[in-house]
């Protein structure tokens, strides 16, 4: 389908770099799981949809929320013989997923930085208030802090978590794994990422798994009262 512009002419991504869904619950579920190994993960490993083959071992660690380890999911993540899944046990993603434990705080700062931005100049409705972003405008704010986050830390998040790095895998005397504490987390996102990313990381608002959009939610609601 076309992704038409915003009332700003403001675009969607291109396909290339935004791949969207939505569901009715605005959660995710088993069917949007088998998407985005379809269309994420398997392109990303160098899966060739016309040969079904696969240059690359891939790997998905997940927590253990239902919809990564249901029927339908298992199903379809074992019929491509290079991939492999491991789910984390409840209770230990914030220290073994290497997203939540450096990543995602990192993300959600920049994020948030992009609509303080906006925020301080969008056009003021009827009523005084802020006019929300478009879906364009969110999806383009996605993008953007992803494109901040450096690969260096991608593999250095693994590290911070106690995975080890593919030297020590391929090396004949691996050693002990070894888990970072914040001090070594905060030095290193200094020497990648420089001191805001370390600010982003030590906010307690970016640390919110489940109220982290509730500031759009409010700006949404003022523009429905107004209508």
């Amino acid at each position: 389908k076309e992704r038409p512009p915003d009332a700003e002419g403001n675009p969607y991504p291109s396909r290339d770099k935004c791949y969207i869904v939505v569901s009715e619950s605005a959660n995710s579920n088993k069917d949007l799981t088998v998407v985005y190994v379809k269309k994420i993960v398997l392109p990303a490993a160098g899966y060739n949809k016309e040969t079904g083959q696969c240059d690359n071992q891939a790997g998905l660690l997940w927590d253990d929320f239902k919809a990564h380890s249901c029927k339908d999911v298992k199903d379809f993540c074992q019929s491509h013989d290079f991939l492999g899944v491991d789910i984390i046990p409840g209770g230990l993603t914030p220290e073994a997923q290497p997203l939540d434990k450096v990543i995602n705080k990192v993300f959600k700062g920049y994020f948030r930085d992009l609509y303080d931005e906006y925020i301080l100049n969008a056009p003021i409705t009827e009523k005084g208030n802020p006019k929300p972003p478009s879906r364009q405008l969110l999806a383009t704010w996605v993008v953007k802090a992803w494109d901040m986050i450096p690969e260096d830390l991608v593999r250095k998040s693994w590290t911070a978590c106690g995975y080890q790095t593919e030297e020590q895998l391929c090396s004949k005397t691996q050693g002990q794994m070894v888990v970072w504490d914040e001090n070594a987390i905060i030095k290193n996102l200094a020497e990648i990422c420089g001191e805001d990313a370390v600010t982003h990381y030590r906010s307690e608002e970016n640390d919110d798994e489940t109220g982290f959009f509730d500031f759009l939610d409010e700006e949404n609601d003022a523009e429905a009262e107004e209508d």
